[in-house]
């Protein structure tokens, strides 16, 4: 039990810490005021807010981390301010009945033994999705995934997670 715990704590540090690797914090100065205007008139009861700044090759994201009495979110904007994309944590309980079916499902048929870590509520380009980060166990082989469903519970995407080392001193 604390074996099992101990690495799924650790997947989650070390996916935050690679998470926080490609995005800069920044100040709310220096994020667009189509964004500002965006998350103050969406969340009136708006509690602690962070911005960052995620640069790839080719593109530019303005990431909001939102906290309000109930609920996280994550939102990220296009550099011209234009919403992209909606994340919340939710609990698999919460999700339709019938999509907890066909997600349940889709990994019995896929995975020996499978642990969900983390749900999320994902709205890409305004379409419904599900993010599930999941250690799922096929064979002898353990992985980390994020495996993305539709609102019907129906695979769409499976991205293996790779733990990357810790740098140490020793």
């Amino acid at each position: 039990m604390k074996k099992n715990y101990l690495s799924a704590l650790l997947f989650v540090w070390t996916s935050s810490m690679a998470i926080a690797q490609h995005e800069k914090r920044v100040k709310s100065e220096e994020v667009p005021s189509r964004v500002l205007d965006y998350v103050h008139s969406h969340y009136p009861d708006i509690g602690k807010t962070r911005y960052f700044k995620e640069e790839n090759k080719d593109s530019l994201l303005y990431i909001v981390h939102v906290k309000t009495k109930h609920e996280k979110f994550v939102l990220e904007f296009f550099e011209n301010g234009e919403l992209f994309e909606i994340e919340r944590e939710e609990k698999f309980e919460n999700l339709p009945k019938e999509t907890q079916q066909n997600i349940t499902k889709e990994l019995t048929s896929r995975y020996t033994r499978f642990k969900l870590l983390k749900v999320e509520f994902v709205n890409p380009h305004m379409k419904t999705e599900y993010e599930v980060t999941l250690k799922a166990k096929a064979g002898h082989t353990t992985q980390f995934l994020e495996i993305f469903f539709d609102k019907s519970g129906h695979i769409l995407q499976v991205v293996e997670l790779k733990l990357k080392p810790i740098p140490t001193l020793f």
